[in-house]
């Protein structure tokens, strides 16, 4: 079993035939800004509330609550 260090940053159209579980995208931890595994960056001018939205969706997680209006399963967090 290989590991995600392991993977390479691309794959030919070949190995995504014969792997087609690669194409499953990961689960959802916020809907429509974060994923399980993955990155997200989050950039705008000064002010326009990126702390505000990114705290919001993060006390959604840890609380289990609902992130504008899409359900977020309760989770651990660090701010």
């Amino acid at each position: 079993m290989s590991t995600e260090a392991e993977l390479p940053s691309y794959y030919q159209l070949r190995d995504l035939l014969q792997r087609p579980e690669l194409l499953h995208p990961p689960p959802v931890v916020v809907p429509r800004l974060a994923w399980e595994g993955r990155i997200t960056l989050l950039a705008a001018p000064e002010k326009p509330g990126k702390s505000t939205l990114l705290g919001q969706a993060v006390a959604a997680v840890a609380q289990g609550h609902d992130f504008l209006g899409d359900p977020v399963e309760q989770g651990v967090t660090l701010w």
